[in-house]
């Protein structure tokens, strides 16, 4: 037998060349503006919302009818998404939530309404549909709080039923922070949002506080 040893020397190396990695932006949702309308963080900043709903803002794009209904189609038939996941309530339409909105206003990046021209990785929805993408935190520490208030005293001296202020007595107190930032830079970030709503206020059904109100609904 013959036994043959080659050693060979690699040479290290530690000046490496620069590596430019360039490419063209594709269409991406682009393609979709006749079919979209997209709002954009420092947009939602300076818009007013009432209740602080993220669905409130599809009001903003002029095929969005009353209840959320987009392109003339049922209002149930809408479609919303939170982050690609579904998140439209199946029984009674609209967002799927126990409270007052699904997400706080604070935690939205990017609003869209898509009243044609869908992907195809998009399904269940037979009108338009409403996405969501929410924000992240950056290596930039970002803090924000806010409190409204709102009583009776905020209100017309009397209302529709001449009733004064006394008698319809009510408070809406909405509040909230948000905080985003760091946990490792370049790495892991982390962005926290919370919002909170109070409100109390009479709903009337029917006033017979008087005789002459009771003789006029016939139970007196």
């Amino acid at each position: 037998s013959v036994t043959g040893v080659q050693t060979c020397a690699l040479p290290i190396s530690t000046d490496l060349p620069k590596v430019e990695v360039t490419d063209a932006a594709g269409e991406g949702r682009e393609a979709r503006i006749n079919g979209s309308t997209r709002i954009r963080r420092e947009t939602i900043d300076a818009l007013p919302v009432l209740d602080r709903d993220f669905t409130g803002l599809a009001g903003l794009d002029p095929l969005t009818g009353a209840q959320l209904s987009v392109g003339g189609q049922r209002w149930t038939s809408t479609d919303i998404r939170i982050d690609g996941a579904q998140a439209r309530n199946m029984l009674r339409a609209g967002e799927a939530n126990g409270g007052p909105q699904a997400i706080p206003l604070d935690a939205v990046r990017e609003f869209e309404v898509n009243t044609g021209l869908f992907d195809a990785g998009i399904g269940r929805s037979g009108g338009g549909q409403i996405v969501v993408a929410t924000r992240s935190g950056t290596n930039t520490p970002t803090a924000r709080a806010f409190l409204s208030f709102r009583n009776q005293e905020l209100a017309g001296a009397t209302d529709f039923q001449a009733r004064p202020r006394s008698a319809r007595r009510s408070s809406f107190v909405q509040s909230g922070v948000s905080w985003g930032g760091p946990l490792v830079r370049d790495r892991v970030h982390l962005f926290l949002a919370y919002e909170r709503q109070h409100s109390s206020e009479p709903i009337v059904t029917g006033d017979v506080s008087t005789t002459a109100a009771q003789l006029a609904a016939g139970i007196a």
